[in-house]
């Protein structure tokens, strides 16, 4: 993935060592992204609890920013407007 500019998000956010994604044995799975979407995540993590659903996979969460979707100041802007309307 390194030939790609990516990074597992796990690794940015947790220490090593990193908890087993897979049977709780083998492999370290993770979220790859672009290099510049760093500054956009929040969090990442490997989530070892039971789901609703049988896996034999823990859940890797990543976790973006609201900002990298949505413009904050005008969401803001168009809130204020229409109570101020009122």
């Amino acid at each position: 993935m390194h030939k790609y500019n990516l990074l597992n998000t796990v690794e940015q956010f947790n220490s090593p060592p990193f908890a087993m994604t897979w049977n709780n044995k083998t492999r370290i799975d993770g979220t790859y992204i672009f290099r510049f979407l760093i500054g956009y995540t929040a969090m990442a993590m490997i989530d070892l609890d039971l789901t609703n659903f049988p896996t034999d996979h823990a859940m890797v969460i990543t976790k973006l920013k609201r900002d990298l979707i949505f413009k904050l100041n005008k969401q803001r802007e168009k809130r204020c407007r229409k109570n101020n309307e009122k």
